[in-house]
């Protein structure tokens, strides 16, 4: 399986081979999950390492966030809506599986070594994920983490370069370095060091640093010497290069496909191997020795599944779909209205499958 997987183009997303990829990356991601809760055998991550396929998974990730962010905001804007949300809401599914592998299989430093270059874009990718989450949360506490925060920064910058640890050393003689940390002098107030006390041994630190020679020099020469490599995201550029003003046209493509006798097919029967890949018998079979005597879990991610409507324990699901999770009969009825579509559409799929 690991071995024929190919990287699939925007040009196929919403196809038969759109689907069975991201089914064979999905019983991948949970056979890899398994194997890392109970500590047995790593096969998955050693399949990847020996046939060179997690460059691919960096390779998918970074695409998948480009479709969403390029193609999806045109489907959103379009004035007609697909018949079915199933094929739009797989793709983005899709990035979450993906993200989940790369996250158990890179936990190795083998794993790491294997990616070369392209572990830049992933790293470029993490960042981008978590400039996302920061500027879309806000709460009514915002305030008061945002100055838990600073605080915590500085506390880190006195470990690093106070702590005199050996894992923390910072070399301060580089120029850009020790210009950066100057520049820290103005912000150490009074109040601020009255708040944190130990800041007040940092800010005699910085002006020591101030006083002392420096090695490069601070004429413009001195910052000739100083050489910085940038490494730029090769994948990113590369398809943002590729698909260069193409991305509403992609957008309009993919809901034809959707929406065309091959595309719907296809999504039926995609959405009836979930149903399989998701049932009890083949759930309790993978994670059925995730310890002495214990059941397989309902989640194919570990732990108490919980309820969908109230977060509560579940006892009970769906017994359309058998997909959705309730602790009482009082929140699946409440929750049967936002529930409805898409319980049709895999009951629908199911039925059409058995009468093919």
């Amino acid at each position: 399986m690991v071995q024929g997987l190919s990287l699939v183009p925007y040009e196929e997303y919403g196809l038969e081979r759109w689907y069975n990829y991201h089914s064979y990356i999905s019983k991948l991601n949970m056979q890899a999950v398994s194997s890392a809760q109970t500590n047995s055998d790593e096969f998955v991550k050693e399949y990847f390492i020996a046939n060179n396929k997690l460059v691919l998974l960096v390779q998918d990730l970074v695409a998948l966030e480009l479709w969403q962010n390029r193609v999806f905001k045109h489907l959103i804007q379009k004035q007609e809506e697909p018949s079915s949300t199933f094929p739009i809401y797989t793709v983005l599914y899709h990035e979450l599986v993906v993200a989940n592998l790369l996250e158990t299989l890179t936990f190795h430093t083998d794993a790491m070594e294997t990616l070369n270059d392209s572990s830049v874009d992933l790293a470029d990718w993490c960042y981008r994920a978590l400039c996302y989450l920061v500027a879309n949360f806000s709460t009514e506490d915002s305030k008061e983490d945002y100055l838990k925060a600073k605080d915590e920064v500085w506390l880190s910058l006195f470990q690093i370069l106070l702590a005199n640890q050996s894992s923390l050393r910072y070399d301060c003689s580089v120029t850009h370095r020790r210009a950066a940390l100057l520049k820290l002098r103005s912000h150490l107030t009074e109040d601020k060091i009255d708040v944190i006390p130990v800041l007040a041994d940092l800010r005699r630190f910085l002006e020591h640093l101030s006083l002392s020679p420096n090695p490069g020099g601070t004429t413009e020469s001195g910052m000739a010497n100083v050489c910085l490599v940038e490494m730029m995201p090769e994948i990113r550029d590369g398809l943002c290069r590729k698909y260069a003003k193409k991305w509403k046209q992609l957008a309009i493509d993919f809901f034809d496909r959707i929406e065309s006798d091959r595309g719907k097919q296809a999504a039926r029967r995609a959405a009836t191997q979930w149903t399989e890949t998701f049932s009890d018998d083949h759930l309790d079979k993978l994670f059925s020795n995730m310890g002495d005597g214990e059941l397989g879990l309902p989640n194919p991610y570990g732990g108490q599944t919980k309820c969908v409507v109230c977060g509560e324990p579940t006892v009970k699901r769906c017994s359309r779909c058998r997909t959705e999770w309730y602790c009482r009969r009082e929140c699946q009825v409440k929750h049967w209205s936002k529930h409805k579509k898409a319980c049709d559409l895999m009951v629908d799929a199911i039925k059409a499958e058995q009468e093919n």
